[in-house]
């Protein structure tokens, strides 16, 4: 029976950042979730890219504008429509901050 497949991130609200390639290839829907803490500005994005091969990777849909620390964003591929799935910050403006991703796949049952 397929698995689940899970990535937890978690970095500086300061810099731009690409998150390695998560396999989604035995699995039905994709979602990602991001919460930032202690941004200073409102204008970072996040976006889920999705990809055939594992290496050349389009956006998934517009990026999402981090505006609020503390608040949950979810942006869901279902049905998963590619093998694999990873999350694109760009800091905007912010100095300072950390922000957590989470994707989590669902299996094929």
């Amino acid at each position: 029976m397929p698995s689940n497949a899970f990535q937890s991130l978690s970095f500086s609200a300061s810099s731009a950042y690409t998150g390695e390639a998560l396999d989604c290839s035995m699995c039905s829907t994709v979602a990602l979730q991001c919460v930032a803490t202690g941004i200073d500005k409102a204008d970072g994005t996040i976006k889920l890219q999705k990809s055939v091969d594992g290496t050349t990777f389009a956006d998934f849909a517009a990026a999402t504008t981090v505006a609020a620390a503390g608040t949950a964003y979810i942006i869901e591929d279902e049905p998963a429509s590619c093998a694999y799935y990873r999350a694109v910050w760009a800091k905007g403006t912010n100095a300072a901050g950390t922000v957590a991703v989470k994707i989590l796949a669902k299996a094929n049952r």
